[in-house]
């Protein structure tokens, strides 16, 4: 009988699971979009009023990109700086129907400089960039409005650079306040918006997408600028904004609360507010809207009919002056409410004590109710603790005997461990819930014992129903002071983990055999050694 031999043996051996099939598949899918991206990039090509200008500021070069839309009959101009969220092009059909006056002018932020190496994406950055393109071309006078996050950008460079020269402003649908945004809190916001960069690099490099990502606007740059984006000296600096002031909003817009144009607009006490029955999107599809109301109050600005902050009526000023009042804003409820919930539980990933604090911070904003709040970081506490148990029962006990584990951990400190959750389970079950950074080693070694799972999940939820709203109520009462110990762990945060490190390993070392009576005698031999070595008698 003939017997198959050497590689036709291994192919008639070789079976193709369903797995095996859709991994070849997308490994064929995703190296076939590389190379149609490498081959045929996206490139947008220049509108015709596209310019460039070489600008400086401090000291650094950048070839800044900007449209013009000129108006020959007129010399006065209108600087309208867009968000980034958003097409370029967005804001092209609004300018079109303000060329019928003005110069429009619509600079697009720089992402390199002229020797190609990355730029600054903050706000402070952006506004110096802007001034210097608008001195390069000797533009005096100008109308200045901001949409989306160019609100930002043009309150800082009309308050913060002590540029006050221009004409007027003007916040069309434009970001504020920091406590008015996502959910209000800066470090709280840096740190979710940080979770996007894995989700971007994964879509550009691990999804086959044929050069979609270049055409859509969810990028590193984006994800960057959000990150960046430093809101706490917003309200500041609308304070020492004097020129005539409007602020426009959409309704109905989800982009940017309503409630954001309403604060900004009492920051403003010589502002004009108007609303518009619309949406975020209209402002690119019926421009119209927009224009007539530009139109009216540059007409009233430039016949030096409206108000600037010193002649603002006096009950405006007193009002500009009162303290954010976060009670007098409306809860959210719906969809964005539920996505609150869920951004809270992800942020536990993150961790778990920021992630309450964070979630007090939001309660004292008045953005959601304290139990939904409780909700948010409960959930997520517990999907993410109970997925350590169940990846240390995954990993197992051998993982000890692996580098660099084996150099730390002895199979006689995991003997220790394994009476001490015998012996005081529930405990250190109690205990870790109440000391950050003990919690992962802890149920991650409950899970690696195979500690009983009802006996670890019914205490493990007792323990978190009252850490949690203990935290957050704590949180949302003090405030302030919890969002300096937010800031202070950001700014330490490698630090702390390093002593919490060494924490847990003189617990494994020193504490834990102290325990016993053994332990005891073990430490004291070896201090009578140190002692003998050091200082014989």
């Amino acid at each position: 009988m003939n017997q198959i031999t050497g590689p036709n043996k291994v192919l008639s051996n070789l079976k193709l699971s369903p797995f095996l099939i859709l991994t070849f598949l997308y490994l064929f899918t995703l190296v076939f979009s590389w190379i149609v991206e490498y081959n045929f990039p996206v490139r947008s090509e220049p509108l015709k009023y596209e310019h460039h200008q070489v600008v400086s500021d401090e000291g650094e070069h950048i070839s800044m990109s900007y449209y013009l839309l000129e108006q020959e009959e007129s010399a006065k101009t209108i600087i309208l700086l867009p968000d980034v969220l958003y097409d370029k092009d967005f804001l092209l059909p609004l300018a079109l129907l303000l060329q019928e006056r003005y110069n429009v002018i619509i600079p697009l932020y720089p992402l390199q400089n002229v020797e190609g190496e990355p730029v600054s994406h903050s706000i402070n950055s952006r506004a110096g960039w802007v001034k210097s393109l608008s001195d390069s071309l000797h533009i005096e006078n100008a109308h200045v409005s901001g949409h989306g996050y160019g609100g930002l950008v043009a309150i800082r460079w009309l308050s913060e650079l002590g540029d006050n020269t221009h004409a007027s402003l003007t916040l069309l649908s434009a970001f504020g306040v920091q406590e008015l945004n996502f959910l209000g809190n800066y470090t709280l916001n840096r740190s979710l918006y940080s979770l996007l960069y894995p989700v971007v690099a994964i879509y550009k490099y691990g999804i086959p997408h044929f050069g979609g990502y270049d055409k859509q606007s969810l990028n590193s740059s984006y994800v960057r600028t959000k990150a960046e984006m430093d809101q706490r000296g917003i309200r500041e600096s609308l304070g020492k904004i004097t020129l005539p002031a409007l602020v426009l909003h959409a309704y109905n817009d989800r982009y940017i609360p309503l409630s954001t144009g309403e604060e900004s607009h009492r920051l403003l006490p010589q502002s004009y507010f108007i609303t518009e029955n619309a949406r975020h999107v209209h402002i690119e599809e019926h421009p119209e809207i927009w224009s007539r109301h530009f139109f009216w109050f540059l007409d009233v600005a430039e016949a030096d009919e409206a108000p600037i902050r010193a002649n603002a009526p006096e009950e405006r000023i007193q009002l500009s002056k009162e303290p954010f009042d976060a009670d007098k804003l409306e809860t959210i409820s719906g969809w964005a409410l539920l996505v609150i919930i869920l951004l809270l539980a992800l942020s536990t990933l993150i961790s778990e004590d920021l992630s309450c604090i964070g979630g007090g911070l939001v309660v004292a904003s008045g953005l959601i109710d304290f139990w939904f709040a409780v909700l948010g970081c409960f959930s997520g506490i517990l999907i993410a603790d109970v997925g350590t148990y169940f990846l240390g029962r995954w990993v197992g006990r051998p993982v000890i005997g692996w580098v660099p584990f084996r150099w730390f951990i002895k199979q006689r400190d995991m003997q220790r461990i394994e009476q001490m959750f015998e012996m005081r389970g529930v405990e250190i079950i109690f205990i870790t819930r109440f000391l950050p950074g003990t919690r992962f080693p802890t149920y991650l070694t409950a899970g690696m014992l195979k500690t009983d799972f009802t006996f670890f999940l019914g205490y493990f939820i007792l323990a978190i129903a009252i850490w949690t709203p203990l935290l957050v109520g704590i949180s949302a009462v003090i405030g302030q002071p919890m969002l300096s110990y937010l800031e202070i762990y950001q700014d330490y945060a490698l630090w702390i983990i390093l002593a919490i490190a060494l924490m847990i390993y003189s617990l494994i070392k020193v504490v834990l055999p102290l325990a016993t009576v053994k332990g005891r005698r073990e430490f004291y031999v070896k201090l009578l050694r140190l002692k003998k070595r050091y200082y014989p008698d």
